[in-house]
Order: structure tokens, then sequence, then C-alpha cells
């Protein structure tokens, strides 16, 4: 296994919250070191770099891909060193380890847990990547997905915002949390998502006591009865009790908690790997590798003597982190097989059972090619999975990591069956107790095999055509009145009920009879109780033909209605389904009491606190009994008449201020409320009878005095709205005097009207804020003495000071633009940039912007020491040192301008020797002068141009060494034949050089390129053609025993050199021809492919050539007649099991050894090799004559 380990042991810096080197240390399961891998600390122009922080304990997560292939780990793009690494905007970077130790760090997300830890990463191929960690961002936190090499990712789940872990199970991504709602194992999405908007589900919940936080965890398989991951194992790195490994298994479709191996020191990092029952599990603290078996099994929990063993401790100063099992190279799971599948038809929709081996983590089921609907695995050796639309007759496939599985028969998609349709019954009613009889249904899409339901009891149904079906419907249905629904329903595959016609079933009613009413009279409105028989069904009530407004049927024997709108004296009926009933006397519809209405209210105002008083309302329909109600509370009403009413109205009714409403109630019969009319209670007037203070300026708190204060609405300081006012009560407010403001009266205005005061307040004028526009002078040199400093702008006034730098100077007022102050020798003796400001005194005053006043340092004269190197080519770069360079604005090789030139401290520049230079002195300018060197730069002259004067040999072919011999070849930097640069090459001397002619180089000259210039041969270099690759089309005999002559015959057979039977050489053959030659059987060799060896390469059968024993018998004779064809094959393989061949087990291998395909033929037949990739495969016969393989190419 694998685990990380950060930090390199160094007794300093000790690791922190800083980025230090991640190392990959893999052990065997015994804890012996295997290896050490190093992520990169610099980076190069395909990897980015990649550290972890040394004390970020949920960091550093390991996984292995679900194919076996690569181990993912996630980090900070952030040199080591980098301070709290995790709080930065780094790049977060996966990195991808394959089983040669390559490391990918290609990927670098830049909107992935910023600010915080990134934790760790899983994948299923090494191309797909999901991600967990936590950021205070919520667009950068939760469960994430990233393709390889990306720079952006995808938020799939934003809850929990905090993930520890994620891991991938039988197809199903799952992350661990201990955030609320998500504490424990939760699935995201279904199967692999990698689009947002998925939802995390809680499906392995912790439980296990205060404070649970859990971290690695691993999904298991271990009961063949439970579909899918049926265990699970979570560490939690609690260091107190609670702390461990726990234990669940799936029961009954709930995660059950089994028991716990407990351990105290912080467990993070779970891997584990199941024999049978057995689990080995292998855990990591920041310390400590550990492992520990459980050998209980399935929902069972952990033996007590389940201790964790410590394989390695870290070292000093480094911490574990995660741990994985090492990938392995082109590693994959076992090959899945199919052995047969339930049913063998049927439609679209059909769920098929298919039985087989390791159909474990199943990615896909189709039918001919069509995607499953949906399919779930149920455990290794079954799997169920629903017929797609468009799926057409073939052959179903399973997919898994370890392969694809086809079937050797096909499935046949049958079409379904129709829904049927019900247009029309005969007859479609009957009366309750009538005898039974035959029903006839008309429709479309009827089936022989259709069948009437009435009110969803199947009837015994006759068949007439498509479009039409009788049935008998027996007495019994018919006892009870009421609506049936009548279907016809058609049988799978397909088929389906079809929507519903009613039947009725009606009842033989008596007549009603009406015996009496009461009331006997009464206006609209009145609910009547009327008494009779047979009302059970009541349809309708009627007074004098005007049916009712309501009416309930309260018995067989009474019915109780309602007087409707516009019924007239008269008889009442009621009709049932057995008839109509009117009474022998008349109902008497008397009139009601009018609506009162109100026109006027006299008076209809008074002010707040008045004492009581009689209001007059006068208006229409007022009766007896009507009464006068003020906001909803009635007086003590006198009828005048009936346009008039008069009311008291008491003095409690109108303390407070507002519009109150006043109606008139008539009673019943009839009467009613009126609509309101409006009384209006106003506010008193207020009053002002003093202010102070008496004068102020624009922000000035004024307390007003007066009466009648509450509910102000504005304050007014002579017409202008004061800048806020509070009411502090009826006698008092607070106002602010507003800019604008002029002296004069002040106003306060309430709901009962407006009040001025009697003396006028004054506004008083503030001193202005200063401006400066200028100062003279605005700079000197440090060191100056003392001197006066004029400030010119705006605003100034007596009493205006002029500040330096924070410090007040003695100041003259000149005028309102200009004011004098006296700087003194000790504010300038340092360099610098100093604020210049003017303060003007209160009320009002300031101060002003800052302008500023520089101070300048004297710039000293450059100096040059030496320089290196003393002589060059132009384009030399020169390093010159000396003193005071900074700021250098030229420098000269002998009066020559430089090409280029960098300072690179107040010591020190380089600069390139330019064209036109000539040997002399150097010299540098810089603001404080010119300097030149003692001594000259000496500009030498350029290497001279190469020369090609001839090369050997003369032609080869591809990978031959050539000698080329010239002049002035040494530092060569190129060689190319014909254009095609050499695959390599090494400069012997200044006059040789030998290089290997490349792949693809075609006949042409030579060239050699120094950095004096190019040469180019003057005769070509021919390219030759290699020898042809022979190849071997037939073998004859395909048997025979030692010693006995084979013919071979293929393509450029000629100046073949060896000739092997299964690896053994043939010490005699003979070259027929090119396409032919005869070689003996040798002793010793053993059934295989013959290979035949040329210059051109080797050629092995595609066939076996089967060695026999002197005794080889007819079992031999007739396995060498089973023939497969076409080879090469494109879709589908034909074998001839030839007579004697009884039936034969099939199994089709790749040349790793993985099983694609297998299954079983009785006699002759066809494989289905449609999908598989191109390439070579071996087909294996086994019969019970013994076995016999044949070779076979995948176009």
């Amino acid at each position: 296994m694998v685990v990380v380990r950060v930090g390199d042991g160094a007794t300093t810096p000790a690791l922190s919250n800083n980025a230090a080197a991640v190392y990959l240390d893999e052990y065997t399961p015994a804890g012996a070191l295997v290896q050490t891998i190093m992520l990169p600390t610099t980076a190069t122009s395909t990897q980015r770099l990649f550290s972890l922080a040394g004390t970020a304990n949920s960091e550093g997560m390991l996984s292995l891909s679900t194919d076996g292939r690569y181990l993912t780990l996630a980090g900070y793009e952030a040199p080591v060193g980098t301070t709290n690494v995790a709080t930065t905007t780094s790049a977060r970077i996966i990195a991808r380890i394959d089983a040669n130790g390559n490391v990918d760090t290609s990927t670098g997300l830049t909107d992935a847990y910023l600010g915080s830890n990134i934790r760790g990463a899983v994948t299923d191929d090494g191309t797909r990547f999901w991600l967990a960690g936590n950021s205070s961002t919520g667009s950068s936190a939760g469960t994430r997905y990233a393709a390889l090499g990306a720079t952006n990712s995808v938020q799939i789940s934003a809850t929990p915002a905090n993930v520890r872990s994620v891991g991938i199970f039988g197809g199903q991504l799952y992350n661990s949390s201990a955030a609320a709602s998500y504490i424990g194992v939760n699935a995201v999405g279904t199967g692999l998502p990698t689009t947002t908007g998925q939802t995390s589900t809680l499906v392995v919940p912790d439980n296990t006591g205060s404070s649970p936080s859990p971290y690695g965890f691993v999904l298991l398989d271990l009961d063949a009865t439970v579909a899918g991951p049926d265990v699970a194992y979570v560490a939690d790195d609690r260091t107190t009790a609670g702390g461990g490994i726990y234990k669940y298994s799936l029961v009954g479709g709930t995660w059950t908690l089994n028991g716990t191996i407990s351990a105290t020191t912080g467990l993070r990092g779970l891997t584990a790997r199941a024999t049978g029952s057995s689990v080995t599990l292998f855990a990591t603290s920041n310390s400590t590798l550990y492992s520990v078996t459980d050998n209980t099994g399935y929902n069972v929990a952990p033996a007590a003597a389940a201790t964790l063993t410590t394989l390695k401790a870290a070292a000093t100063n480094t911490v574990y982190r995660g741990v994985a099992f090492a990938p392995t190279a082109g590693a994959t799971s076992t090959a899945p097989t199919i052995a047969s599948f339930t049913p063998g038809s049927g439609p679209a929709g059909t769920v098929v059972t298919i039985s087989g081996a390791n159909f474990t983590g199943a990615t896909a089921v189709s039918f001919n090619g069509t995607a499953a609907t949906s399919f779930t695995v149920n455990s290794a050796s079954s799997i169920t999975a629903t017929v797609p639309a468009g799926a057409t007759s073939g052959t179903i496939t399973v997919t898994t990591p370890g392969g694809t599985a086809t079937s050797l028969v096909s499935f046949t998609v049958t079409a379904p069956n129709p829904v049927p349709t019900i247009s029309g019954l005969s007859p479609n009613t009957a009366v309750a107790g009538s005898a039974g009889f035959t029903l006839t249904v008309t429709g479309s899409s009827f089936l022989p095999s259709a069948v009437i339901n009435f009110n969803g009891t199947a009837l015994t149904t006759t068949f007439v055509s498509a479009g039409e079906l009788t049935a008998a419907v027996p007495a019994s249905a018919l006892a009870t009145a009421g609506t049936y629904n009548v279907t016809v329903t058609n049988p799978a595959p397909g088929g389906g009920t079809s929507t519903a016609l009613p039947f009725t079933v009606t009842s033989a009613t008596p007549a009603p009879t009406i015996a009496s009413f009461t009331p006997a009279s009464g206006p609209v409105g009145t609910v009547v109780t009327i008494t009779g028989t047979d009302f059970t069904g009541a349809t309708a009530v009627s007074f004098n033909g005007t049916a009712a407004s309501s009416f309930t049927i309260n018995s067989a024997t009474s019915i109780t209605a309602t007087v409707p709108t516009g019924a007239t004296t008269g008889a009442i009926a009621i009709t049932t389904p057995g008839g109509t009933a009117t009474s022998t006397t008349n109902f008497t519809v008397t009139v009601p009491n009018p609506l009162p209405v109100i026109s006027s209210l006299s008076p209809n105002t008074a002010v707040a606190g008045s004492p009581a008083f009689t209001l007059t309302v006068t208006g229409t329909g007022f009766v007896n009994g009507s009464a006068v109600n003020f906001s909803g509370a009635a007086l003590t009403t006198t009828f005048v008449s009936a346009t008039q009413l008069t009311a008291a109205v008491p003095a409690s009714a109108i303390t407070t201020a507002g519009t109150y409403n006043v109606t008139v109630t008539n009673p019943a019969p009839g009467g009613g409320t009126s609509a309101a009319a409006t009384f209006t209670v106003t506010t008193p007037a207020p009053t002002v009878t003093s202010f102070t203070p008496a004068s102020g300026p624009v922000g000035t708190v004024v307390t007003i005095t007066g009466t009648n204060l509450t509910g102000a609405t504005g304050v007014s300081f002579n017409g202008m709205a004061a800048t806020s006012f509070t009411v502090n009560s009826a006698t008092s407010i607070t106002a602010t005097v507003p800019t604008g403001a002029t002296s004069g009266t002040i106003a306060v205005t309430t709901p009962g009207g407006t009040a001025t005061s009697a003396t006028s307040f004054t506004v008083t004028v503030p001193n202005p804020a200063p401006t400066i526009s200028s100062l003279s002078p605005s700079t000197t040199v440090a060191g100056s003495p003392a001197f006066t400093l004029t400030v010119t702008g705006t605003g100034f006034v007596t009493g205006s000071v002029v500040n330096f730098n924070g410090t007040v100077l003695t100041t003259t007022f000149v005028s309102a633009t200009q004011l004098t102050a006296a700087v003194p020798a000790t504010a300038v003796a340092t360099a610098g940039t100093y604020n210049v400001t003017v303060t003007n005194p209160a009320p009002g005053g300031g101060t002003s912007a800052a302008a500023t006043f520089t101070v300048t340092a004297p710039t000293p004269a450059p100096t040059i020491a030496s320089f290196t190197p003393v002589s060059g080519p132009v384009g030399t770069v020169v390093t010159i040192t000396g003193t005071n360079l900074t700021g250098a604005t030229a420098v000269t090789f002998n009066g020559t301008a430089a090409t280029a030139f960098s300072v690179v401290s107040a010591t020190s520049i380089t600069a390139t020797v330019p064209a036109g230079a000539t040997t002399g002195t150097i010299a540098v300018t810089t603001p404080g002068g010119t300097a030149t060197s003692t001594t000259s730069f000496t500009v030498t002259v350029p290497t001279p141009a190469p020369t090609v004067t001839s090369f050997t040999p003369a032609s080869g072919p591809v990978g031959t060494v050539v000698t080329i011999t010239g002049a002035n070849l040494t530092g060569a930097t190129a060689v190319s034949f014909n254009g095609t640069a050499a695959t390599s090459f090494t400069v012997n001397s200044a006059t040789s050089i030998t290089a290997t002619v490349p792949a693809g180089a075609t006949s042409g000259t030579i060239a050699v390129t120094t950095p004096g210039g190019t040469a180019t041969s003057t005769t070509s270099f021919t390219v030759t053609t290699p020898t042809p690759a022979p190849t071997i089309t037939a073998i004859s005999p395909s048997s025979g025993a030692v010693g006995s002559v084979v013919t071979i015959t293929g393509t450029n057979l000629t100046g073949a050199t060896a000739v092997a039977f299964n690896g053994v050489n043939a010490p005699t053959f003979t070259v027929v021809s090119a396409t032919q030659l005869t070689v003996t059987v040798p002793a010793g060799a053993s059934s295989g492919t013959i290979s035949v060896t040329t210059p051109g390469g080797t050629a092995t059968s595609a066939n076996v050539f089967t060695v026999t024993t002197p005794t080889a018998n007819a079992a031999a004779r007739a396995l060498d007649g089973l023939t497969v064809y076409p080879n090469p094959v494109e879709n589908v393989l034909n074998v001839r099991l030839a007579g004697a061949v009884p039936a034969a087990e099939v199994l089709v291998t790749d040349m790793l050894g993985r099983v694609v395909l297998n299954g079983r033929l009785a006699a002759d037949g066809t494989l289905d090799t449609s999908r598989l990739p191109s390439g070579n495969y071996l087909v294996t016969f086994t019969t019970k004559l013994g076995k016999t393989t044949r070779k076979v190419s995948k176009q």
C-alpha cells in the first residue's frame, strides 16, 4: 500500500501551516519500504508544483481509481514555505500517479476551495475527478467535479459545504462530512454525476455519541444476497472515547451499526480489501500506519481480538495523511461473463434478469447496442435491466471495469399489445333489481383475450371483433341504483385498461307526499321545514313555482328549504325521482323592513375633547327600532320620521382626533345596516410661546416651547424646513437650523394647524473652509536653510494657520487668497514628500485638503571599479561593478550605446555589447554624472562559418550512423538529412561529426548548423528501404509428429534465417520461394504457433500447429477439423465444429489474457465480435475430446 507523507524529516523548519514537500511511500503489507516518490516542488513546462500544509490534519486523503491504474491526491500550487498555504488563492492541484511512478499535476483549479483546505480527490479512470474540501466562499465549496488538465471545476453538490473525503463504490459517488444533517457518509446524486444541482443524501449516519468526526470510509460487497455494497467501515478521528473504525451493515435497506475497532490516535486515512468475508483494513493517523483484520463478515460486530497493529511510524518532523493500495499497470477488474437471461423475449419496458459472473461495478447494459432504460446490480452474478425504447432484437452486453460480456444468444424485442378504447355501451342503463343481461361494448384495439370490467369486476367476455366485445352482466351487479364504470383490459405485454364509460342503474322510487310546513309565512330568506313522506333523493323544492335558494334533505320525512328571491305567495312543491308532491295550503311571502340610507349628519365634525352633543341623522328607510351606530357602538336613538333620527353622542366618543363611521341599522325581517357616513374629530391648533437659543449658525439645535405640539409634521426657520426635529412632548420640540436658513420667525405645523413664533431667530454666518491652489516654492533640496513659504488659495481669514507635515508654522495673513509662513531648516532636513494644509478657526472653518511639498535628495556621482568579461564579440553581456549606479540612463562601449542594459543594484549593471562597438573604455551615465572605466573592453571577432567536405557511408537505411567531415564544426547545434533533424549526433572535433539517420528522412543533402552558420553537403545521402516483413498465411498440415514435413505459405519468405515451432527452432528448413518454405518438425517441439524469421522481421502463424504423438487418435484429428472464418473478422465469426466434435465451451481472450467473450456452442454457430476493439484474440474451444485454440484478428 501507499501512504502520503508530508515533510522531508529535516529538523528545521518544523512543520507548520506553511506549504511543505509531499512524498508517497510504498510499503509491503508487512511494513517493508518498497519505494518513495516525491511530488514536484518546482514547475516545468508540462507539470505544476505540488505541496500540502504541514499541520493541516484534514488534508492529503489518498484514493485508488476504480480501474486500479491511478492514485489521486489533492494539494496546492504553492512553493514550499508559502505561509498559511490553505488561506491563499493558489490553484488547487489534482495529482495523478500511475504504477510506474509517473506523476501528472496538469490539473490546476482556480475556483475550488478558495481560502481553505482542499482535502482529497477520487477518479474512476484517471480523466475524471471528484473533489472534497471546504471554503467560506459557498460557490467554491461542496462536492466538485473536474476533468484532467482543467483549470475550472463544477460544484455538483453545494451542501454539505464542508466535505472531508470522497469515494466511489459500486459505481456510486459518496462523500463524508461532519456538517449538521450530513454527519456520516452521503450518496451524491445518482451514479457518477458531473453536473450541478445534485443532492447529497445521508445513507450511513454517524450516531456514535458526542461530537462524531467521520473521515475516510470504505464500502464493500460481502453478502451475495444483498444488492450492491452491504458493509461500510468509517474512520473517526476522535482522540478520546469514540475514536476508531466503525463497522456498519445494510440490513433491510437501512445501514445499521455493528461495532467498533477502537482507537484514540486520530484515524483519518482508510482503505480495505476483502477476501471472502475477511476484510483487511489499513488506516493512518498523523504518526502511524496501522493494519487490522475483521473476519466476522456481514452484519456481525468485529471480534474483540480485532485491534490495530502498527506497521510503520512516521519519522521526526514528518506526518502521515491518506493511505491507498498501490496502482497496477494495466490494472483491471475480472472480466464479466453472461451465462443466461430470462425472459428470452418481450417488448420495451420488460425487466430482464441476466445471470453470469463478475457483474460488480457494472457501468452499462445494452440491448443490441441500445442502452438499457435502467439496470440494478443485484449481486456479482445477477443484474436486472429494463428493455429500452428503440431496442431491437440482438445480443445483450454488460460492461464493467473488467471489460464487456456479450450473450451468445439474442433477446427478441416484441411489439407490445395496444391499450383498448371504448366508444359505446349497449344498453347503458338498467333499473335496480333487473335480471342479468348481455352487455355489448364497442370501441377499438380489442384482443381475443380482452376482458370487460363492470365496476372493477371482470366479466365473462366474448371476443366478437377488434371493435366489439360482449359480456354477461349478472343480476347481482344491478341490485343497487348508482353509476358504475365499465372498462376493457388487454393483457401484457403492453396492453392495459381503457378509460371508463358510465353505466347507470336507476331505482324504482315511490312518489313523495307533503303533509305540512312551518312557518306558514315569512319574507324572502325564511327557512321553512316541510314534513311528508318519500323525500329521499329529492332533486328540487319550489315556492309557487320559484326554486328554493337552497334545501336540505333531513330524512325521508323532512326537508328544510329557504324562501328564494322573487318568490310569491302560493303552494310548495317537492320533486324526487318518484315524482312531484304539492302542498294543499299556501305559504304566504311577507315584505321585510327596508335597508336604511344616510344622506347627511348634523353636525358632521367636532374638536377632540368637546362635550357630549345630539347628532341628527337624515336619510331614508328609517323605522321604529332603527339604531344609530357611532364607530361601531350603538347610540341611544330617537325615531323622528322615516327620514330622520336623533342620537346622543357621549364626550368619551370624541376624545381623540380622527375619522369615525356613522351607520343606521334596521331590525329584521329584512332591514340591515346602511352604508357609513363620515364624522370628523379634529385636532386642536398648536402655539409657540418661546425658543432657545435666540441665534446661531446652520446646524444649531433649537428648543421650541408651546402647546398642542404632539404629532408635529413640520418645523421651519423663516420658511426653510428644519434639517431634523424631535417632538419631546406636547409642549416641547427640538429642531436643527437647516442649510440656507435666514433670520426670521420659527413655525411649527401639526394636524391642528401652524403656529408661528412672535420673535425672530437670528442665523449667524460661520467661517469658510479654506482651499489651497498653489505653493511657492513647492520643492527644495534636503538640508536647505529656512525659507518663507507663500500659500495661495481661497477662504483665508485672520487667524488662519499654515501646517507643514502636521506642524503649525508661524503664519502671516496677507489676504483672503494668500498667506505666508516661516519654514525652519529642521523641517526640510530629510528628503521626502510632505503635506501642507491651512486651518481656519471656528465657527465653521476647518482644514483644507493637502498640497504636496517635495524635499529631494542630492544625487551622488557614479564610479566604475571593474567589469567582466574584459573582452568578447558583439552581443556579449558584460557585468559592470561600481557605486551609485542606481537610475543609470546610459551605458556606452567606446562611445557606442549598449544594445540593452539592466541596473541590477546600486553597485552592478549588466550591458550588451552593441553592433559597431570598438575596443575602448566603458561609460555609465546617471543623474549624478558619468563614470568611465580605467581600462578598455576588447571587442573580439565572431565564430567562422562551418563547411562540409564529405561524408561516409554515402547511403543507408533509417538508423545508419554517418561520419561527416568538414571545418569549423565545433559547437554544432543541429544536423539534418534533407531537412529532417538527425536522431542524435556527436561533435568529435572541429573537423568531424557522427550523426544517426532519423525516421522519416529522405534522400538529399546533409546540413550542419553551428553558431557561425549552416553548411550543406555538395552531394546527397541516399536513404535506402529495409527488407519487408514476412507474413504466414497458411500451414499444411495443421498437425503432425516430430519429424513431419510442414509446408508454410506466406509472403517475403526469401532469406529466412530461422523457423520455430512454439519457440523451438527447426534445425532444417528449405526456402522454396518468396511465398513458400518447407520445414521438419524438430525434436522437443510442442503444440503452438509457427514463426519464420527473415532480415525483415518475424512472422507468426494465426493458427496453432498441433504436435501429435505417434499414437495420435481420432479425437485429435477431429479437433483439427474445427475451423473459424473469416480471419481477419469484422462483426461475425463463423465456427464449424466438424462432425465428430461435440458441443464446445468457448472462451475468447485478448493478448493480455483477459476474457472478453465466453459461452457455449452445441453445434456450428457464430460469435458476435462487433463490439470487440481491433486487435488479436485467442479463441479456445474445450470439448470432451480435448482443447484446441485458434488465433483471430479483429479489424
